[in-house]
């Protein structure tokens, strides 16, 4: 009924509210499929003159013309790549926001329908509670973006994406923009290779070199900081660097016993192997 309420604010007809209410016309997608003779109808019903009634058509016709035509959903490969595979939840996630950020997009999890055997992201100004404030009076529909990844026996306990239950692309209209996370860049062998390459490496600079190219992520999606953090992460403390000699502890103590011929580093193995 708020967006019923919404056109009548636009039309400037809002003292018909309460007939709009009591007649059952409270769904603006059945107001905006009406045709001729259907509006005609609610004109009579809601005792509205014809000059009020010719002033509601003409706020309808410029609602539909503003309204872009959904388009179809495309095959996952059609669209934007996206692996539709994965081991880990992290793999998940980083595969889920790289996929949004190429559309200049924003998706989030949805924690109220995720869980052990399922997880769902969905697009941002439908999740985000501010996103959501900001749309109340929008009368377009909301963004259907969704990838739903599922989990189980069938799947050989790997996340698995259900392309029945996902809808691939951002709508034309989706208000969410971009925010690139730590977490990708990291993960970004582009990025990574400018910070291990560089001498030295800005938040400023960072942020530059990690728009455009194959991400597509978009001029003012890479805050300067969260740039920062990933250039000290990569350069203090990548994970790829002791892939197979954790910390490096066992080197450093083959070294510290050399220039101390009298001293002995003994090194203790946990449950992990580390």
């Amino acid at each position: 009924m708020d967006k019923v309420k919404v056109l009548l604010d636009q039309a400037n007809l809002t003292q018909y509210l309460h007939k709009f209410e009591q007649t059952g016309y409270d769904s603006l997608p059945q107001i905006l499929s009406m045709g001729e003779t259907d509006l005609t109808e609610l004109g009579q019903h809601t005792e509205m003159p014809p000059g009020h009634l010719a002033r509601l058509r003409q706020t309808i016709t410029v609602i539909k013309n503003s309204v872009p035509t959904p388009k179809p959903v495309q095959p996952v490969e059609a669209s934007v790549k996206l692996k539709t595979r994965h081991t880990t939840r992290e793999q998940l996630r980083l595969a889920s926001l790289r996929h949004s950020t190429k559309q200049g997009c924003r998706c989030m999890i949805d924690d109220a329908r995720s869980g052990r055997a399922a997880i769902i992201y969905k697009c941002t100004s439908v999740l985000s509670k501010k996103r959501k404030a900001d749309c109340e009076d929008d009368p377009r529909p909301s963004c259907q973006y969704r990838l739903h990844w599922v989990k189980g026996k069938k799947t050989g306990y790997c996340w698995e994406l259900n392309t029945n239950k996902s809808h691939f692309m951002h709508m034309p209209f989706c208000t969410s923009v971009q925010r690139v996370s730590k977490l990708e860049l990291v993960n970004d062998p582009k990025f990574v290779k400018h910070c291990k390459s560089s001498k030295k490496v800005t938040g400023k600079n960072g942020a530059k070199e990690a728009l455009g190219g194959t991400t597509g992520r978009v001029a003012g999606s890479v805050k300067n900081y969260t740039a920062k953090r990933a250039v000290n992460d990569i350069k203090h403390f990548w994970i790829h660097d002791y892939k197979h000699d954790w910390n490096k502890l066992r080197s450093w103590g083959r070294e510290y016993e050399r220039k101390n011929p009298q001293a002995k580093c003994h090194i203790d193995v946990d449950s992990e192997g580390r």
